[in-house]
């Protein structure tokens, strides 16, 4: 099955048209096969419906979201390989410990291995489920959904890693995780940042940097934003609520941020090609010198978490494993959050001779950006799409679908009918369009609702802080503006907190978050576990008329988070 030299070129029109449907600015594009051949492009949608190219040579820097959790977990693998001769010096201690008492450690339960590397005044009590640091990393057993924890409807980051910590056992201990069951939740990669830092004893950043980044060459990847030096980057755009493709605001996360360890990475193309190239040739090449050890890849292609007894779908760290007839191509796509219609759960297919493809997919998004990749160790083949737009669909992901639907000549076998049939991603991508423009005219007709006629009178300013995750809302007097206060430490020796919003009052004890531009609010607002809900109801004194709590209802754990009036 090689990889096709002209891959691209009947693509190219589709590609666009997939593109102008989105409304993305523009997507980097790469598929190659191991010893074959190498298919890469960058186009533009510059508005005049032809699009046109742009020179690249793959080093167009995009941010990758989720994707990072793959660079972590390749991390850990580097660290427990590390021989112990060469752990020498004050600085690798922590590696010399982990050597020595935990020569497995996938297998040792999270708190006592996390605990092991931290002083004895900053312990963490035992996660109810007592996951290994394996399940950890597949999210089996750990802790829930989290992002709401971590970012404020405006993507602000504001929780410090102490604090984290502290709220992750919380909610955990809530009853938000249930015994024997995968939960995605970006929590458990932060955990897992923190365990490297707590072993290396150095910044998350220095370590990925020293052991992965730097012996693979990858100069234009890193763990947080690049910088303002570097040049390159894909400038990011989303979505205002009445459809138009404006600037994003995209949330600069540096050094030492809470989230990096999650979603925090930049990359291109041409160094996430580097780091599959090197996985291909470990799995395929015994002789074959690397920084990940040959037998360690292999068995962790094959260890994961069953989704689905009657099928091989899984959970793995190079994400999930699936075969490209399945459902859940695309399970990791915005267009999975706008729809669970044909057009974002279409299937591919199998190829021609009715064999099924297997690959490991793994998308990513953060406000500005869209990506996603699929590996396919069968085939020693690989797919990545980058894309510079949260847009009106996810482009990434239909454009994805296109490369692998023409690689491997799949078709969807049809009952009583001789010939088989492609999918027509171009029209899944149009008819998503218009799923995504619909969600967005509801937004904008959210935030555009005028308050309640003659609401009763109450006292509603004031401080309001969770428990749980040790966040604050606050009202302000007056003009009735709202922000959100974090625990990280700003660089005025304050603490973060999100840009002003509004409120609408709704009825007479519920009001709605709403923005204060037409641009919105981040990617978030289209999850359920994140900033879906945007209604508190609120809890009023009835002698006084002053509000005691803000109550806000998380639907996947049908609870609700309380935020209770401070001072008087």
């Amino acid at each position: 099955m090689p990889i096709s030299s002209d891959l691209l070129v009947p693509l190219g029109p589709y590609i666009r048209q997939i593109l102008q449907y989105a409304n993305v600015s523009q997507v980097t594009v790469h598929a190659e096969q191991a010893g074959g051949t190498l298919q890469r492009g960058i186009y533009s949608n510059n508005g005049e419906g032809s699009g046109g190219d742009i020179a690249d040579d793959d080093s167009t820097i995009y941010a990758i979201g989720s994707q990072t959790k793959l660079l972590i977990a390749l991390l850990f693998i580097i660290i427990v390989d590390i021989p112990l001769s060469a752990c020498q010096g004050e600085t690798y201690e922590g590696y010399r410990i982990l050597k020595r008492e935990f020569p497995n450690p996938w297998d040792i339960e999270f708190t006592v291995l996390f605990n092991r590397f931290r002083d004895a005044h900053n312990q963490i009590e035992d996660l109810p489920g007592k996951p290994t640091l394996w399940h950890v990393l597949i999210h089996f057993n750990a802790l829930p959904p989290m992002t709401h924890d971590i970012l404020g409807p405006d993507g602000t980051s504001f929780t410090s890693k102490e604090t984290f910590l502290r709220a992750a056992l919380r909610r955990a201990n809530a009853g938000d995780t249930q015994e024997n069951e995968s939960i995605y939740s970006n929590g458990n990669y932060i955990l897992v940042g923190c365990l490297i830092e707590a072993i290396a004893r150095q910044p998350l950043e220095s370590v990925i940097e020293e052991l992965l980044f730097g012996p693979l060459r990858m100069t234009r990847t890193s763990l947080g934003y690049p910088g303002t030096s570097v040049t390159g980057i894909a400038p990011p755009y989303t979505m205002s609520v009445d459809g138009h493709r404006v600037p994003a605001k995209t949330m600069r996360y540096g050094v030492g941020d809470t989230v990096n360890a999650a979603f925090g990475a930049y990359s291109c193309c041409r160094d996430l090609a580097i780091l599959f190239r090197g996985l291909l040739t470990c799995i395929n090449d015994e002789n074959y010198k690397s920084i990940f050890s040959r037998s360690i890849v292999r068995s962790y292609l094959m260890r994961r978490v069953t989704l689905d007894d009657k099928t091989k779908d899984a959970l793995t760290i190079f994400g999930i494993r699936t075969t490209l007839d399945s459902s859940l191509v695309g399970s990791m796509s915005l267009n999975r959050l706008v729809t669970k219609d044909v057009c974002s759960t279409y299937r591919l297919g199998m190829r021609k001779n009715g064999k099924q493809v297997p690959a490991y997919y793994l998308a990513g998004h953060i406000e500005g950006y869209s990506s996603c990749y699929y590996f396919i160790p069968k085939y020693s083949a690989f797919v990545i799409v980058l894309t510079n737009t949260t847009g009106i669909c996810d482009a990434a992901d239909h454009i994805s679908r296109l490369l692998l639907q023409e690689i491997f000549d799949l078709e969807l076998p049809r009952r009583g009918i001789t010939h088989n049939k492609r999918v027509d991603i171009p029209d899944m991508s149009s008819h998503s369009a218009i799923k995504g423009r619909k969600l967005l005219n509801e937004f904008a007709d959210e935030d555009s609702q005028q308050d309640v006629k003659d609401p009763v009178s109450i006292q509603l300013d004031g401080t309001y802080v969770n428990e749980d995750s040790e966040l604050s809302i606050v009202i302000r007097p007056g003009s009735l503006l709202v922000s959100m206060v974090g625990t990280a430490p700003n660089s005025t020796n304050g603490l973060v907190q999100t840009q002003d919003m509004g409120f609408i009052r709704t009825g007479n004890y519920t009001i709605r978050l709403r923005p204060l531009s037409n641009v919105g609010f981040t990617l978030d607002r289209l999850d359920y576990n994140s900033w879906r809900e945007l209604n508190l109801d609120l809890v009023v004194d009835k002698d006084s008329q002053k509000v005691i709590r803000l109550e806000r209802k998380i639907r996947w754990k049908k609870s609700v988070d309380k935020f209770t009036r401070q001072g008087d």
